[in-house]
C-alpha cells in the first residue's frame, strides 16, 4: 500500500489536494493514492479498527495509532515521495 506525493509535469493536470482511503475487508482501498505536495490523505475505517504503520519514511505526525471502526485519521504530506505503509 503506498501514498505517492508528486508535483505533476506542466502538461498534466495537478494532483488532487486530498485523497480518501477506506479500511475494508481487513485491508485498505484503494491500494495507492496520489496527492499534491502539501496534500492530505484521510483513512476511514469501515470494517474494523486499524492502525497505519509506515514501513520506511513517515510523513509528519508519524504512524497513526489504532482508529476505531467508523472513525477517521489524516496525515498531510509536505514533501514529494512515496510512503509505503
Amino acid at each position: 500500500i503506498t501514498v505517492s506525493v508528486a508535483a505533476p509535469p506542466p502538461a498534466l493536470p495537478p494532483a488532487p489536494a486530498t485523497a480518501s482511503v477506506r479500511g475494508v475487508d481487513g485491508g485498505f482501498a484503494p491500494a495507492a493514492v496520489t496527492v499534491a505536495v502539501g496534500g492530505t490523505v484521510t483513512w476511514t475505517m469501515d470494517d474494523e479498527e486499524h492502525d497505519v504503520t509506515w514501513t520506511a519514511a513517515a510523513p509528519p505526525g508519524g504512524n497513526i495509532p489504532r482508529v476505531d471502526r467508523g472513525a477517521s485519521a489524516s496525515r498531510t504530506f509536505p514533501e514529494a515521495g512515496t510512503y509505503a505503509y
